[in-house]
């Protein structure tokens, strides 16, 4: 799940499974973390939480949160589910 620039690069599909790997890479990370959404087709109300969740420990240990091109599909699923994909940034949700 790593990419360009050190980011967490997401799959395609951020279902269940994928959901279980992300919480374990981000949990291992420490510093700032960005993620690269621009390869996701498909975003899973788990995958969503991982993300939310993950955003929230990030922020409350003084690190930044950051969210990485998101494709349209990512941006429509998180916003479907009532996530802008920019307020994942805050750590607030």
């Amino acid at each position: 799940m790593r990419g360009m620039s050190d980011a967490v690069v997401l799959p395609a599909r951020l279902d269940l499974p994928a959901a279980v790997e992300l919480v374990n890479t981000l949990r291992e990370r420490s510093g700032p973390v960005a993620v690269d959404a621009s390869a996701v087709t498909h975003l899973g109300a788990l995958g969503l939480q991982a993300l939310v969740a993950a955003s929230r420990a990030i922020v409350a240990r003084g690190d930044s949160f950051e969210i990485r091109d998101p494709s349209d599909r990512f941006t429509a699923h998180a916003t479907t589910m009532g996530v802008a994909p920019d307020t994942l940034a805050e750590g607030t949700i």
